[in-house]
């Protein structure tokens, strides 16, 4: 990684929230702003979403030929809602090529779709698309264990190839018998790319009754500003659509179709007015063209989504108040222990997760040695082969193999630490691992990518962060590749993830001349037009301890197991049963094992009260058609 620049000055101020799919803000929210200063304390209050997904590209078969060899350099590129996070490595000159690559990425759990392009690598030319394979987020949801197996690929068409998103206001005018119809196109982030500098040149037509009508062109833009207003006549009974469409302007040629967005003018009516940013949608009116899949190969996958939502931690304190006066009692003759019954019902596959989860949580309450010795206890008196100690796939095992890569991050850090502080304040010219990056205030306001016609390269990051001084600088660096690039906006974005002062929006351009070369505008200080992006990250380059979560994932798993674990007990007492006789089917079940039951189902019940409720039927529909 190498810098390329930095630009001094307040280049970036703090904007106002502004988030997608947003409602316009009622007046009377200025009326909310002294509990400013409450909201940390607010949000403990509060259930919180997690979202993680775990991605695994095995390999692929039957690809076709790209290269005048007779054969292609295949690689991956994986997208979550049209933002490359991972890149694969290129296998040579094969049509059936093997990855194994597995990733982690942490990612706010409202995103649409994962799409995985398989990519032919070449030196001379642009690299080819050789097809795609798209996963929504449904599909993973109907699959709580994980989407596994062969997909086809399918061929790539550029009018589904839409990102982005567009600030519009609809609403309707005048009375009865000469109403109007009036939208205003303010401003559209995020377009997709379709020319050669990197940009386009997007202007917005609209479409309603039969009539059309176009906004202007802004060219070599991906963050167009429009700010104009359209009206129509509108139509008795008010039964049509109003589609709004963007569109790529080019001099030769067809113009490239951007993404859009349609209404439902009957709901408009009741509602009289909207505004907010609309995500754009690809245009599916077009027959599917389906002749080619199957002819471009096929992948295997493993994906898998973990979606939860947290409860405040005091929900979680009779579970993990029952888990520890388990450990802290030891392991007594005669008794079934709780961990011995979760050890017995917990699959092979999800024994490695479990693990992780109870260090995590005995290590945040100071217990994982008394865990681990009741773990060691437990194993040494189950009857088995003396040879085969330690190295089964028990949760002794793997909960000490999970100690010792949880512990081990601290150690490096507390070794390592001394010295890359060092480097810091020596101001030594070095290659950083961004897994060793120190936590600490370093005054980053905001960690984000960089369009790639800015400086006419592509993983180029931007840090905008105040000097000692309190000036706000800006710095532009170079990253290798795409994970590189993730991995670099990972760990910074980790390190100001609890400042006060991070910014809300940010420029992906940079300031020539006199704009920006993103949305154009010509105020240097002035608002960004983008976003910034907190919640995706690529794998952790630190595991901060987060007792709640793991606690949260303990019951997701227990939640499961309650017949299993009656059944177990019940098995494991027959021996002692035997001497007196047949059980009878209401024999009362340990203190223990009902306490959990009932922690459970109170657990239970808080969820039930934690889930929003369902929102009304919308006055106006976004339809994607």
């Amino acid at each position: 990684m190498w810098a390329v620049g930095v630009t001094t000055g307040g280049s970036h101020g703090d904007a106002e929230l502004n988030y997608p799919h947003s409602r316009p803000r009622h007046p009377g929210v200025r009326t909310m702003l002294p509990l400013l200063p409450l909201l940390p304390l607010l949000l403990l209050l509060l259930p919180a979403a997690h979202g993680a997904v775990s991605i695994r590209i095995v390999e692929g078969r039957n690809l076709p030929v790209k290269d005048i060899t007779g054969s292609s350099d295949p690689y991956c590129i994986v997208k979550i809602d049209d933002e490359a996070i991972i890149r694969t490595a290129t296998v040579w000159k094969t049509l059936s090529p093997f990855w194994g690559e597995e990733y982690e990425v942490q990612l706010q759990p409202n995103f649409h779709s994962i799409s995985i392009y398989v990519m032919d690598e070449d030196a001379l030319s642009r690299d080819d698309v050789i097809g795609k394979v798209c996963i929504t987020r449904d599909m993973l949801v109907e699959h709580p264990k994980g989407y596994s197996g062969w997909m086809s690929l399918s061929e790539v068409d550029p009018d589904e190839e839409v990102q982005g998103e567009i600030h519009l206001r609809v609403e309707v005018l005048g009375s009865q018998g000469s109403r109007r119809l009036r939208c205003s196109v303010l401003e559209a982030r995020d377009l997709a790319r379709k020319d050669r500098n990197g940009a386009s040149d997007p202007f917005v037509r609209l479409r309603y009754n039969g009539k059309t009508q176009e906004s202007t062109v802004v060219k070599k833009s991906c963050y167009p500003r429009w700010n104009e207003t359209f009206e129509f006549e509108l139509a008795e009974p008010a039964g049509e659509k109003l589609c709004v469409e963007v569109w790529d302007w080019d001099l030769v040629g067809r113009n490239d179709f951007l993404g859009k967005v349609v209404f439902s003018v009957q709901g408009l009516e009741a509602a009289g007015q909207e505004e907010g940013w609309f995500r754009l949608r690809p245009d599916k009116s077009k027959p599917m063209e389906n002749e080619r899949r199957g002819s471009l190969g096929s992948l295997q996958l493993q994906v898998r989504l973990r979606d939860e939502m947290v409860l405040p931690s005091h929900c979680y304190q009779p579970l993990v108040q029952l888990l520890c006066q388990e450990v802290k009692s030891g392991r007594q003759d005669g008794q079934v222990h709780l961990v011995t019954l979760l050890d017995e019902t917990t699959t092979a596959e999800c024994r490695q997760e479990v693990a992780v989860n109870l260090v995590k949580l005995f290590l945040g309450q100071g217990l994982v040695k008394e865990f681990l010795d009741l773990l060691f206890e437990l194993e040494l008196a189950k009857p088995c082969e003396p040879n085969t100690l330690f190295r089964s796939n028990s949760l002794a095992s793997k909960s000490m193999e999970s100690f010792l890569k949880v512990t081990g991050m601290p150690y490096l850090h507390s070794v390592l630490g001394p010295t890359i502080a060092r480097v810091f304040e020596e101001k030594k010219y070095v290659e950083l691992d961004p897994g060793k990056v120190e936590i600490k205030d370093v005054g980053i306001l905001a960690a984000e990518k960089v369009e790639e016609k800015s400086f006419g390269s592509s993983h180029v990051m931007q840090v905008v962060y105040t000097d000692t001084g309190g000036q706000q600088e800006t710095a532009y660096l170079q990253c290798k590749c795409v994970n590189e690039l993730n991995q670099w906006l990972s760990a910074l974005r980790k390190v100001c993830g609890n400042n006060p002062r991070v910014l809300r929006s940010y420029h992906p351009g940079v300031f020539r001349g006199d704009k920006w070369s993103c949305c154009h505008q010509r105020d240097r200080t002035g608002l960004g037009c983008d976003r910034t992006r907190h919640g995706v990250t690529l794998q952790d380059w630190s595991d901060p301890l987060d007792p709640t979560v793991e606690a949260q994932r303990l019951f997701h798993h227990l939640q499961g197991l309650r017949g299993a674990l009656r059944e177990k007990y019940w098995e494991l007492q027959e021996p002692e049963d035997a001497q007196n006789g047949p059980r009878r089917e209401d024999a009362p079940l340990p203190e223990g094992l009902s306490r959990l039951f009932r922690v459970l189902g109170d657990l239970e019940n808080c969820h039930h009260q934690a889930q929003p409720p369902k929102p009304p039927a919308p006055v106006l529909v976004q339809l994607q058609t």
